[in-house]
């Protein structure tokens, strides 16, 4: 059943007033140039700050100039790790590759030498992540749908994606969404209703459409159905993902 005007026009005017709200409800995590987890920690968190980055230039709001976007471009790079995670893990990686690929261009000063070169070190982190098998994993967790599409998304950001990479995670992919649309349809356990709607999103930036037979293409629409099928009627929430990893 389709929205009525008035629905639409509710809606129109509520995100508009989130849109107004974003920039002081961002600054309220604000923290030493980038934004910190959670009110009081006084840390930058590198996912935190990369996801505010990525809000505020989407919507035309970021404010800071070109110097204090490079400070803070120097700062994540010049990190290894987050959560209590393995150096150079895929997690902070993207994270990190995705607020340079925001930023660098339009909104900071040119960055050190020294600094480009940790760039290229990074990409090629991810690019090594992707390239075993085609899903990106953390320690001895499995690959997963979250990790993969965010790796192969800061990767397509910085032209990084290769013809061969891409094709590795297409295979790994088209794996792996019916088998997690069958847990959920199975109601297992260990059903993830955002696995299968990571998984349609990796399967559409990694497919191109002329070469999407229309079983995938049945698939992709039984993916996203089963997704939303999934949302709670009460409060509109869906069911916990699985672990990435475990924080220490």
């Amino acid at each position: 059943m389709g929205l009525d005007f008035s629905k639409l026009a509710s809606l129109r005017l509520r995100s508009q007033q989130i849109l107004e709200d974003q920039g002081a409800s961002l600054e309220y995590f604000a923290c030493d140039g980038g934004y910190q987890q959670y009110k009081g920690k006084d840390k930058i968190s590198v996912s935190s700050t990369a996801t505010c980055v990525l809000s505020l230039v989407a919507t035309g709001k970021w404010k800071a100039s070109k110097a204090e976007t490079k400070l803070l471009l120097e700062k994540l790079i010049s990190k290894k790790t987050s959560a209590g995670l393995p150096d150079d893990n895929p997690f902070t990686v993207a994270w990190i590759l995705e607020a340079v690929a925001a930023l660098e261009k339009q909104h900071s000063d040119p960055l050190e030498p020294t600094t480009l070169v940790r760039v290229a070190e990074m990409e090629q982190i991810l690019q090594n992540a992707a390239a075993t098998n085609g899903g990106v994993s953390i320690g001895n967790y499995p690959p997963t749908a979250y990790l993969t599409q965010l790796v192969v998304r800061a990767l397509k950001h910085r032209s990084k994606l290769t013809g061969d990479l891409e094709r590795a995670v297409n295979s790994w992919a088209w794996g792996e969404l019916p088998y997690q649309v069958g847990l959920v349809q199975a109601k297992s356990k260990t059903a993830d209703a955002f696995a299968v709607a990571y998984l349609v999103m990796l399967v559409t930036a990694v497919t191109p459409r002329y070469e999407t037979t229309p079983e995938q293409t049945s698939i992709q629409r039984s993916g996203l159905k089963i997704f939303f099928d999934c949302q709670r009627e009460d409060d509109g929430t869906w069911p916990l993902s699985r672990p990435l990893f475990h924080y220490e």
